[in-house]
């Protein structure tokens, strides 16, 4: 079964499979309540950033993301360039879809990889 709420509903699972923390800090619906709202840009300004940048949205937390995996970590000469697909299934003009990859459809990452600890330092 192929579920975007799948693994949410696994976090607050009570059978004892999953750590306690998440239902001690907050109820699932909660928590889906602060994902809906949560924004991380201007709307007023969104639709000019838009047009020239795809991931206006959260291109300023992004950023911020990247700067600091690159400050926590130095990584060996063992580096690699991967290429990944993180699952995504929503409205997204740059998601692909690839039949032979488990989650089929998604945003594909290339990002500079550790090869020994398989850190992500740059995407």
């Amino acid at each position: 079964q192929y579920s975007n709420d799948l693994i949410i509903d696994e976090l607050w699972s009570n059978d004892g499979t999953c750590p306690e923390l998440f239902s001690a800090v907050m109820s699932k619906k909660r928590f889906q309540t602060l994902v809906q709202a949560l924004r991380f840009d201007d709307r007023n300004t969104r639709a000019a950033r838009k047009r020239i940048d795809n991931l206006a949205p959260i291109r300023e937390l992004f950023e911020r993301f990247v700067t600091k995996c690159d400050e926590a970590y130095s990584i060996s000469e063992y580096a690699t360039i991967d290429e990944m697909l993180e699952a995504f299934r929503g409205r997204c003009k740059f998601r692909v879809y690839i039949p032979n990859k488990p989650a089929k459809y998604g945003v594909k990452v290339y990002a500079l990889v550790d090869a020994r600890t398989f850190y992500t330092s740059k995407m």
